[in-house]
């Protein structure tokens, strides 16, 4: 019988090293991605320092993660400059994760511990947002920047030193819009004038850009990778081998992060500090996170369940195809020969054929990530072409559809955005109606989508049309168009 990943069954080599980093989120992507680092900083660089993570909700992996001590395995496989890589290697660097649900005093007490200078956050692009439920003494509020606001405002109050925040979510300005809400929060709570003024001037806020696909447990795979380790994990995570971190920072704030985590250290070309990341930003968002939220819903009405299976579909494969260079590269900013190799990497990494990045995992807050990731493109295409994007508008109507059947697709977003959705299709036979109702939602899409011209007739039609016809062959009626 295989013996379970624990620390006394497996030696843990930073058992007496302090924790250095406060980890917002405890899921997949951190594991895979700062876990990672902070590894090998450990082992390369003497960074000598661990992580705690906190549970940014209510429900989360703190119970699961804690039972084997902080442990688990990182699968990383795939192809890295036309070279295959299948490694793995067992973690050690996250320490414990704090649930704030179930123990508040704790998650509080970080703020005592002065060896924490650096706070990293991935509470995917809905997280930093402010919630109608939070209260100043509540244990915990419920959004991630009110918890961050009472972490700051105890800290402030026993004169600890600053944070260094570096916020890996995927919106635009991330570091900016997080430091807004904390003080919007501090407003709301009628905190101290001086709290908010030391919040702002004392504390380091970067905005940063992420990129790494971290498909997740291998389910399917894990009897058989416990058997070739020779051990039992739980949370075993895949990931491929491409990583990049780019950091915005000038050089006094860039040397003021290395001195808390060396990440000078780490594999030279993965980690980039400059002035302004808006041009790795805007290329990232729209071509690798924007064509996979593109292709989910489309993947999902087709049955299909990975990255992988959409692009070894003719049909699909050819719309991600022509969707990123005609709908998407056009609108962007950049040089059309950078944008076609970075269109190529994202294809490879697409159809890498050793990890199952599940259409469902990419589906998470796919609402708001449609908003993030896609709306800026229409935009743009409508102002450069006066028209639109009739690949994207397929797949928009194509979400609209998941969304209102969101149970059997075991749809995870929020709840009462799913709720209008399905009320709003429930109450009008019209279709034309319902998608003129549902465009409204400003609390969904950040603004009235019908002022965009045709945008309701063509997602109408584009309705229709997935209703009528089997999705692929919804597709081949589109693709002549795009």
């Amino acid at each position: 019988m295989l013996k379970k990943l624990n620390r006394q069954t497996f030696s843990h080599y930073l058992d007496s090293e302090p924790s250095k980093i406060i980890l917002f989120g405890e899921g997949n992507f951190l594991r895979a991605f700062i876990g990672f680092i902070v590894e090998n900083l450990n082992r390369t660089s003497q960074f000598n320092g661990v992580i705690t993570a906190v549970q940014p909700i209510d429900k989360g992996m703190s119970e699961l993660i804690n039972s084997q001590d902080g442990l688990y395995t990182i699968i990383t496989k795939g192809l890295l400059d036309k070279r295959t890589i299948n490694t793995s290697k067992l973690i050690h660097s996250l320490k414990e994760v704090i649930n704030p649900y179930v123990n508040h005093k704790s998650f509080l007490k970080l703020a005592e511990d002065e060896n924490y200078k650096i706070v990293i956050s991935n509470t995917t692009e809905a997280g930093i947002s402010i919630s109608s439920g939070d209260e100043f003494h509540a244990k915990p509020p419920i959004s991630y920047p009110a918890k961050l606001t009472q972490l700051l405002y105890k800290k402030w109050l026993i004169k600890s030193k600053p944070f260094i925040f570096l916020p890996c979510e995927l919106i635009e300005d991330n570091a900016q819009k997080l430091l807004n809400t904390i003080i919007t929060t501090a407003k709301k709570w009628h905190l101290e004038a001086d709290f908010i003024n030391w919040v702002k001037n004392d504390n380091i806020f970067c905005s940063t850009l992420v990129d790494r696909i971290v498909p997740g447990y291998p389910k399917n795979q894990a009897n058989q990778i416990w058997q070739e380790l020779g051990y039992q994990d739980e949370l075993l995570v895949e990931t491929e081998p491409f990583l990049l971190w780019v950091i915005e920072a000038n050089q006094e704030t860039k040397n003021k992060i290395l001195k808390h985590l060396p990440l000078d250290k780490f594999n030279s070309g993965q980690i980039i500090f400059t002035d302004d990341l808006s041009a790795y930003r805007t290329r990232k968002v729209s071509l690798l996170n924007g064509s996979h939220t593109f292709m989910v819903p489309l993947g999902l009405l087709s049955n299909i369940n990975t990255v992988k299976q959409v692009i070894d579909n003719p049909a699909l494969a050819t719309l991600v195809k022509k969707v990123m260079k005609n709908e998407i590269s056009p609108v962007l900013d950049l040089p059309s020969q950078e944008l076609k190799t970075y269109c190529d990497s994202v294809l490879e990494r697409f159809s890498n054929p050793f990890i199952e990045h599940k259409l469902k995992s990419i589906a998470l807050n796919s609402l708001s990530k449609w908003v993030t990731r896609l709306l800026p493109t229409v935009l743009l295409y409508d102002k450069k072409f006066t028209k639109l994007p009739h690949g994207i508008i397929l797949s928009f109507a194509a979400l609209l559809k998941v969304y209102n059947q969101a149970d059997k697709f075991a749809i995870n977003d929020n709840s009462e955005h799913i709720k209008q959705i399905q009320n709003i299709f429930a109450e009008n036979t019209n279709l034309s109606k319902a998608v003129e109702q549902i465009l409204k939602l400003d609390n969904i899409w950040g603004q009235n989508l019908n002022r965009i011209p045709n945008l309701t007739n063509q997602l109408t039609f584009s309705l229709n049309l997935i209703e009528q016809n089997a999705v692929n062959l919804a597709i081949e009626k589109v693709l002549p168009k795009i």
